[in-house]
């Protein structure tokens, strides 16, 4: 998520600071703290946010 925010965002604008990221639409946000954890539905489901609903392989 790191690499996302900072790299291809470019980070917060004017020189501010990101505190929290919803990654999915009604799911719980991500923290400053646990802005490395992959963008993945597992790791996210793990920090206890998500990215939303996606149906598991069968």
């Amino acid at each position: 998520m790191t690499v996302l925010l900072d790299l291809v965002c470019a980070g917060a604008a004017n020189g501010g600071r990101i505190k929290a990221v919803f990654p999915g639409a009604s799911v719980a946000p991500v923290p400053a703290s646990r802005f490395d954890t992959p963008l993945d539905f597992d790791q996210l489901r793990a920090v206890g946010s998500g990215l939303g609903w996606a149906p598991r392989a069968s």
